[in-house]
């Protein structure tokens, strides 16, 4: 488990004066709007590299 502090810490400024618990929902929101968004990203390699049909990126993705 991570410390509490290292979480609010990761959290921007002005949620500072939240809860701690408000802070953990919150930064842990703004992991998963992250992760959501490389999973993007990564489809968008897959993509490029099927479409250039290049065997060695594509083991890669």
């Amino acid at each position: 488990m991570v410390p509490n502090s290292a979480i609010t810490s990761a959290v921007p400024a002005s949620l500072s004066g939240r809860s701690a618990e408000e802070a953990i929902i919150i930064s842990s929101l703004f992991r998963t709007i992250t992760l959501k968004n490389s999973r993007r990203r990564y489809g968008a390699v897959r993509l490029y590299t099927s479409l250039n049909n290049d065997p060695h990126l594509s083991l890669y993705t």
